[in-house]
Parts: structure tokens; C-alpha cells; sequence
């Protein structure tokens, strides 16, 4: 899959292409769940996976995931999620929310 065609890494930028779809975030730190908050907002359904302990996520609209990705489907777009245990999620989107380090740290 590409960038562009159901996976994002901007909940800001890309939020209003899944107004009302089922969307899947993956979010590796407790401060990036501001972003999944802002996403349930609008989404009909969140499957949510964080990459680490004690999620305070409590909308109604997100589903917490305990598995693995195994892999991202579709014909030209995101359409389907494979999870380890093979469970199939239909979706319209998948958003990576990760940790960067900014551009000031990497260079003086």
C-alpha cells in the first residue's frame, strides 16, 4: 500500500477523508492518543492498536485491539486488515501515529 490510498500518518492532515468510515489506528505512545480521540470523533469505528500498557482510551466508537497486523489488503486502496490470527477487519483506512524525532535534533 501506498501513502495516499487509505494509509496516513497525519491525523490532522487526513481526519476529514474518514468522516463516518472505519478506520484502524496504530499509535505507539500514550501521548499521540490525543490524535486517536480526535479521529473517533469523526470516524464511525475505530479499531484501536497501541503499541504499549494502559491505553485511557474510552470512546464509545473504538474498539481496543490485542493482536498483531499481519498484513494491509485491497485493490488499489486499503480495504482489508489480516490480523495474526487471521480475523479479517473491513476498513477504509489505516493511520500509523508514531513518535518522530524532529528535524532540529538530527541536524546542528
Amino acid at each position: 500500500m501506498i501513502i495516499g490510498r487509505g494509509v496516513s500518518y497525519c491525523a490532522t492532515c487526513d481526519r476529514n477523508l474518514y468522516k463516518d468510515c472505519t478506520i484502524v489506528v496504530v499509535c505507539d505512545s500514550i501521548e499521540k492518543e490525543l490524535e486517536v480521540d480526535y479521529l473517533a470523533n469523526l470516524a464511525k469505528t475505530v479499531y484501536y492498536f497501541p503499541l504499549f500498557k494502559d491505553s485511557k482510551i474510552k470512546n464509545d466508537n473504538v474498539i481496543v485491539v490485542n493482536d498483531k497486523i499481519k498484513e494491509i489488503q485491497g485493490d488499489g486502496h486499503v480495504e482489508r486488515l489480516i490480523l495474526k490470527t487471521d480475523k479479517v477487519l473491513d476498513i477504509d483506512g489505516i493511520f500509523f501515529l508514531k513518535q518522530s524525532v524532529s528535524p532540529s535534533a538530527l541536524l546542528k
